[in-house]
């Protein structure tokens, strides 16, 4: 059926319900019923239940045609209105002389029909919930024996109250006589019923552990419910207020599961269920101590002052006890959330000891009951513990001014999101954390810098490869045949001379291509002039007409001894810094300056060129700067003015 239809059934079966609720309610008043009358008939606990379940069923049906939940709910609310409305509709006949027949039908239904929302359409419910479909072959063996055993239960128990009182022929026709002699047959499909909501039950824990977050919290409103009527049951069956009234605590069950489908973020539910059974335990206890220190002191004493003494020390105790319960039951789902300082201690003591990354996630998520941490670096996961959830909550990790990560904690199940008691732990430790991505960070950027220079080694080896290869070498061979051939213009001086000329120019070639790849690989003007000597050199050699070049040495005549590392670097991050500003500052002076100042070479290159208004982008000359600054542990950076650029270099007098 399309969803229109569906939705126009599930009116149809509210509009039911309604008239079924009406029709109880008019019969009280026909009958003249008093509210004890009402209980007493069970007619009252049936129209709050049927109520109860009609509405949710109705509402759920309309939003979510296609999950069985709602109709199922529906189901039972219309069975248990049903029997409300039949009970004093059969009084009112009976006393009217309506026909037996009639009588007898109404009595019947009124007995028995409540029986299909317990047998059937309930364990049903539960059996489907939160999704509304068996999803495995388990649950399908499941609904076979649920089906089983609900037909079983409504069909006997139609047959075992075969006989009505208030009936004139003490007869129902709902039920077969000769199944009053299956009175063991009953108790036995009633133990397997009880057996049975126990299973459904357990299948609820099962779908928690293995359910997602939101299947979680949907679970939770569940069990919310069912531990609210566990504790509303008990006094009032202990007190004796009769069944009647204990079935009127398990109308929340079908209101906890009209939220947990439509509106299961409506509350925090973790931190309700675990405030509620904080409560639970505390009654229990107290109640527990209270009778037995009551009888305990009754034979000591023996004497009613035993009661009055208890009572004083319940009193004294209650709030000690829950204190301590609720921690009990805080540390049991949000771990030691409530105890920074043990907690800063643990990060704090696994960072010192140098404990794996891993290990100290893990620690931190058992410690805080998180389902997942994760510590980003460059927007990568670097370490990671758990199993993923939906919700998230991001920490940003700050290390001197600057951001060294993130920390991505999963949300616990059943929760909107982390409480105020969360967030303080953990912006606690985001400091040493935040130290953790950070060394993390460096350790990966070293791995990366010694990668680079094994590529970039590899890539030089390779060009000088290539230069041997293609230039000397062919050279060289190109060398040997007009050798050869000379050798053989020995008796003839005329014709010898060009070829012993060509060769001498093939050899002055050879030559400048050897002394270009020896200078690539280090400038022989750095050994054989120095460092200041060789920048004046480079930076007139490569200066366009119409431009300046200066180079000014600041903090003494000489600058100190730098190693040779150093020197080379320095030598081509000038060059290739002068080199880029003649091609794009403008300018028409760029100035060079190198000083020292303490154990530190300074190096600074200036022109005079305009910026161009757009957004400006370091291109590959800047990175290789960069790179050759930092593989020294040294410092780069660029500065653009309006009225030029600065490039600041700052490296090592000895390279470490």
């Amino acid at each position: 059926m399309t969803q229109p239809v569906l939705r126009a059934v599930g009116i149809a079966g509210g509009t039911v319900a309604a008239a079924l609720g009406i029709v109880t309610v008019t019969f009280f008043v026909a009958n003249g019923w008093t509210l004890a009358d009402a209980f007493e008939s069970y007619a009252l606990s049936n129209l709050v239940n049927g109520a109860s379940l009609a509405i949710c069923g109705t509402l759920l049906a309309l939003a979510r045609p296609r999950n069985v939940l709602g109709w199922l709910l529906l189901a039972g609310g219309l069975a248990y209105l049903v029997s409300a409305a039949a009970v004093p509709t059969s009084v009112y006949a009976v006393d009217h002389r309506w026909p037996e027949q009639s009588v007898a039908v109404l009595g019947g239904l009124g007995a028995s029909a409540w029986s299909i929302a317990i047998g059937l359409a309930l364990p049903f419910a539960l059996l489907v919930f939160p999704t509304g479909r068996l999803s495995n072959a388990p649950e399908r063996v499941a609904a076979v024996i649920v089906g089983l055993s609900g037909l079983g239960f409504v069909g006997l128990f139609g047959g075992v109250f075969a006989r009505l009182a208030n009936a004139p022929s003490d007869v129902n026709p709902l039920g077969a006589p000769g199944f009053e002699l299956l009175a063991v047959l009953w108790s036995v499909v009633n133990i397997a019923a009880t057996i049975i909501w126990f299973a459904l039950l357990a299948r609820l824990v099962v779908v928690y552990i293995r359910g997602s977050e939101t299947v979680r919290r949907q679970v939770l409103w569940v069990a919310l419910a069912a531990l609210v009527a566990f504790v509303v049951s008990v006094p009032l069956t202990v007190f004796g207020l009769g069944d009647n009234t204990l079935l009127l605590v398990y109308t929340l069950i079908p209101v906890a599961i009209l939220i947990a489908v439509l509106r299961h973020r409506l509350l925090d539910i973790t931190l309700v269920f675990s405030r509620a059974l904080a409560w639970t335990l505390l009654t229990a206890v107290v109640v527990l101590v209270y009778i037995g220190a009551v009888a305990l002191l009754s034979l000591v004493l023996q004497s009613t002052v035993s009661s009055i003494v208890v009572a004083v020390l319940v009193a004294l105790a209650f709030d000690p006890l829950r204190r301590l319960l609720q921690r009990v039951v805080d540390r049991l789902l949000y771990g030691r959330r409530s105890e920074p300082v043990h907690v800063m201690q643990l990060v704090t003591r696994e960072v010192s000891s140098g404990g794996e990354s891993a290990e100290l996630l893990g620690r931190l998520a058992a410690s805080l009951r998180l389902p997942w941490l994760s510590l980003e670096v460059d927007g990568l996961e670097a370490v990671t513990t758990g199993k993923r959830v939906e919700s998230v909550v991001e920490f940003p990790l700050v290390q001197d001014e600057r951001r060294s990560g993130r920390l991505v904690v999963g949300v616990r199940p059943g929760q909107a999101g982390l409480t105020r008691s969360d967030r303080d732990v953990l912006e606690l430790i985001a400091p040493v954390l935040a130290l953790l991505a950070g060394s993390r960070r460096l350790t990966q950027e070293l791995i990366a810098s010694r990668r680079r220079v094994v590529d970039a080694a590899e890539a030089e080896r390779l060009r000088v490869q290539r230069e041997l290869h293609d230039g000397v070498a062919s050279a060289i061979t190109g060398l040997s045949f007009k050798l050869e051939a000379a050798a053989e213009l020995v008796d003839e001086p005329v014709a010898l001379r060009p070829v012993l000329s060509a060769v001498r120019t093939e050899v002055a070639g050879i030559h400048q291509s050897i002394r270009a790849v020896i200078n690539d690989l280090r400038p022989q003007e750095l050994d054989s002039a120095g460092l200041v000597a060789a920048l004046r050199q480079r930076t007139a050699a490569i200066s366009s007409a119409g431009r300046r070049v200066d180079v000014l040495l600041r903090g003494g005549k000489d600058l100190p001894t730098v190693s040779p590392s150093v020197e080379a670097a320095a030598y081509r991050i000038c060059t290739e810094a002068v080199s880029n500003a003649l091609r794009h500052s403008g300018g028409g002076t760029i100035a060079v300056h190198l000083w020292s100042a303490g154990d530190r070479l300074m190096l600074k290159i200036t022109d005079d060129g305009r910026s161009s208004a757009g957004e400006w982008k370091p291109g590959v000359g800047i990175a290789s700067m960069q790179e050759r600054a930092e593989l020294l542990g040294g410092e780069f950076s660029v500065q653009r003015r309006p009225d030029g650029t600065d490039v600041s270099v700052e490296l090592p007098l000895v390279a470490s």
